[in-house]
């Protein structure tokens, strides 16, 4: 569509820049001369700031966009899609761990679901994901933290059934930065996905895919968040160059049970783009630190 550059343009230069420019803006305030880095709320991130980055800054996980924080801890995730011609649903389960406070690694496994309006019903396991991610401190006393990574999407799928892929492997680095004040959090995150191993007939489809994630997340009271976030992605390069999507989801995020590591979330993903064949999404997030 006409707009697709112009949009996902402006999603990856806001959420590439906000954080700066915020940090900046804040970075003398009260909370720079603080010497623990601790924010509000701590506690309500399920690990009460005893993590091996204690002495940082901290985030609650957004629902869509990866936090930059290496952390110990499982998670679940369940998306529930009406799509053009079907439904589907993801059961997701991954486990992270901070190697140091500097260094994680993280598996996802998930299991997907079809059902289409015409023919059966299909299940099967989806492609699999491996990601090493790193997190940079250097600006914690004003709020920021920076941080990159690559995941690796396996080909654990089955094309044949509509269901991943069992031939291609996706390689996408990422660069993430991330910024907290009192009560207020925002995330963003640049991803560059290039496939590999593709089949001949679909090797010109796809060479370089661009997405921009944002998060802003506030806390209004210490176990209960709002949060609203943006998700775009484009082909940069490729036969299908120009196709383009873009979801706006909201959500809330809040802590069920008090002094425990369990965080939950619950959005619902809507798209702003004709390209997208989703009409809307469903989420849920369940987080457990240890």
């Amino acid at each position: 569509m006409e707009n697709h550059a112009l949009r996902v343009a402006l999603l990856v230069v806001a959420t590439a820049s906000f954080a700066p420019a915020a940090a900046a803006q804040y970075g003398h305030g009260p909370d720079h001369h603080r010497h623990d880095h601790h924010f509000p709320h701590d506690e309500e991130l399920g690990h009460g700031g005893q993590g091996p980055h204690a002495e940082h800054p901290h985030f609650t996980h957004p629902i869509v966009t990866e936090s930059p924080l290496p952390e110990k801890q499982v998670r679940f995730n369940a998306v529930f899609a009406q799509e053009a011609g079907a439904e589907a649903l993801e059961l997701e389960a991954s486990v992270e761990f901070a190697l140091t406070p500097n260094v994680g690694v993280e598996l996802a496994l998930p299991y997907t679901f079809v059902n289409p309006d015409e023919g059966g019903a299909e299940d099967g396991l989806d492609n699999a994901e491996v990601a090493l991610k790193f997190a940079d401190y250097r600006f914690g006393q004003r709020g920021v933290v920076l941080g990159a990574g690559v995941e690796l999407g396996l080909p654990t799928g089955d094309a044949g059934r509509g269901i991943g892929d069992d031939r291609v492997i996706e390689v996408e680095p990422y660069a993430a930065v991330a910024f907290r004040r009192g009560d207020f959090e925002a995330v963003g995150v640049l991803r560059f996905g290039i496939p590999l191993n593709e089949r001949s007939s679909e090797a010109d489809d796809v060479d370089l895919e661009i997405a921009a994630d944002g998060s802003v997340l506030y806390h209004l009271s210490p176990r209960f968040a709002v949060l609203l976030e943006l998700n775009g992605a484009t082909v940069a390069a490729g036969d299908a160059n120009g196709e383009s999507i873009l979801m706006l989801s909201p959500g809330v995020s809040f802590a069920p049970l008090e002094e425990t590591g369990l965080r939950v979330g619950v959005g619902i993903g809507v798209p702003l783009t004709e390209d997208e064949e989703v009409d809307w999404e469903g989420r849920l997030m369940a987080i457990l630190h240890f």
